[in-house]
Order: structure tokens, then C-alpha cells, then sequence
């Protein structure tokens, strides 16, 4: 397709069942809906850089589609782009998405591990439904939720890597037919207690077994008077093992202190002091802030 187009119809290649390869370097921002719906031959595409948007269905049943080059610049892509690609093994999902949309590579057997960017809070409905082969996902840093049966039936998943240190609310039914015994890797000093109960048979590993501290801070922002509204939190430095590799690693951790006291009658005006427990490498312990 020439670069001399600028618009391009809804269904405009749909089913054309001999179509083996598409470059398209026309001048264009948005794919149509379901621009190769059904073409059961593709096998290769090629992506102008200017597209931010692939409207749904683009490669709906694109059977032999076996791998497309999204560039960063994409900001959303649609509904069912990729359901039923079979053959697609690999995809880069961009930094730019915000969202997962609903069924997004729902049914597309031969993928082997999922990478959710950190820029993407939300996971939609069946978004990898029945991806069987997938055995690794990586969830990134701002996942805040994920739909029903988002990655139900995956009956080779093995691990799940959770960047979020907040846990992403989910119900039981997002991973509704995985019966292998999985293993959760998440933050250091991270609740997930909630997923814990959930899937009381999967075992919960964080991302570093720390060994040792070596640098503490506890901080707040703006904590006057007798005001315990604001949250104080604290951020250690530790060395510790790595889960996977056993490697020994340096890393950031951080969570929120467990309990506080501090003095009676305190002037509004002046910053209080307190005293604040922690639970750092499996030891309590308090200090004054």
C-alpha cells in the first residue's frame, strides 16, 4: 500500500485467503476495523511508523501470521487484533498502551510468554484466553487491574512475575482453568496476601530474599501536629538473593510501617515525632522519625 494513501476502508482486505504478505507504507495514523480479518495466508506484515491506533479486529483469524513489529508509537490497539493467530509466537506489546483491550490475543496457541509494559494499568476481559502455551507473564510496575478470564485456561504457565507493588485486583476467574503449580515472584515488602488466599496451592516467592540491610530511611510528607492521615513509609537498601537466578543482588525495597507512636499534646505547628515499627528481613524492629 503507497505511501500516497491516506485512508484506508473498514474490512478492506478481509478474507482475502491468498494474501501471503502486506506492506503497507501508506500515510496512515489507524488501521480500519478488521483490516485483514480472516486472511487464513498471511503470513508477514510490515507496520508504517506513523500508526498510533490498530482498530479492532485487524488480524482477526490470521492463522498463519506468525510474527508483526509493533513500534512504541502505538498507543492503543483494539479488540480481537489478534484473536485466533495461531501461529503468532512472540509480540512486542508497546510502552505507549495504557490498557490490554478486551480478547486482544485471545486463542493464540502458540505464544510462549506474555511481557506487560509498565505503562499498561489495565489487563482486559480474555485478553490471552486459551493461550495454552504460555509459561511465562510478566506484569508490569503499574498493572492496577485485571479482567475475567484474562489468562484462563494457559495450561503451561509455570511462573508470573509481578512488578506492581500494589497488588492488581483481580477475581479467581482470571486464571480459571490454570491448574499447574505456579510460582508468583513479587516486590519485597509487598502485600499479596489477597492472591495468596485465592490460590492457596500456587507458591509466592518475592523478588529478592534480602540477607542484609544496608542503608534505612523513613519518610512523610508534610506530617504535622497530631494528624495520622499520612502514610510513612520506608525504603532500605538490601543485598540479598535473587529467586531465580540465586545470584546475590543489590535492590530498593520498601513498605509501610506497621504501627506509630508519638507524643500527646504536640503544637499543630511543630513536625511530631514518632516512633515507628518495621519489619525488615523477618525482624521487627522500631526507631524514631
Amino acid at each position: 500500500i503507497p505511501s500516497t494513501v491516506t485512508n484506508i476502508g473498514s474490512n478492506a482486505f478481509a478474507y482475502c485467503t491468498q494474501l501471503t504478505n502486506a506492506v503497507i507504507d501508506a500515510n496512515i495514523t489507524k488501521t480500519p476495523y478488521n483490516m485483514f480479518g480472516n486472511c487464513t495466508n498471511l503470513t508477514s506484515v510490515t507496520l508504517p511508523d506513523t500508526l498510533t491506533d490498530l482498530d479492532d479486529r485487524c488480524f482477526d483469524s490470521c492463522s498463519a501470521l506468525t510474527g508483526v513489529t509493533l513500534t512504541d508509537n502505538i498507543t492503543r490497539i483494539g479488540s480481537s487484533v489478534f484473536s485466533r493467530c495461531s501461529q503468532l509466537q512472540d509480540i512486542h506489546i508497546p510502552t505507549g498502551l495504557t490498557a490490554i483491550s478486551d480478547n486482544m490475543c485471545g486463542y493464540c496457541t502458540s505464544l510462549t510468554e506474555v511481557v506487560i509494559p509498565d505503562s499498561v494499568e489495565t489487563i482486559g476481559s480474555r485478553a490471552f484466553y486459551e493461550c495454552e502455551k504460555i509459561t511465562k507473564i510478566t506484569l508490569g510496575a503499574n498493572v492496577k487491574t485485571i479482567n475475567s478470564y484474562a489468562f484462563s485456561y494457559i495450561e503451561s504457565l509455570q511462573t508470573i512475575t509481578i512488578k506492581a507493588f500494589n497488588a492488581p485486583a483481580i477475581t479467581q476467574n482470571v486464571f480459571s482453568g490454570v491448574n499447574n503449580p505456579v510460582t508468583v515472584c513479587y516486590p519485597y515488602g509487598a502485600d499479596y496476601s489477597t492472591w495468596m488466599e485465592m490460590f492457596p496451592n500456587w507458591t509466592f516467592v518475592t523478588d529478592v530474599a534480602p540477607t542484609e540491610c544496608l542503608e534505612l530511611s523513613i519518610t512523610a510528607d508534610d506530617v504535622r501536629g497530631n494528624d495520622t492521615s499520612t502514610a510513612i513509609h520506608w525504603t532500605a537498601t538490601v543485598r540479598g538473593v535473587d529467586a531465580f537466578t540465586n545470584e546475590t543482588v543489590v535492590k530498593t525495597v520498601s513498605g509501610t510501617v506497621t504501627s506509630e507512636t508519638f507524643p500527646q499534646n504536640t503544637s499543630e505547628t511543630n513536625t511530631v515525632e514518632r516512633t515507628v515499627s518495621y519489619t525488615l528481613l523477618g525482624v521487627t524492629a522500631t526507631t524514631t522519625f
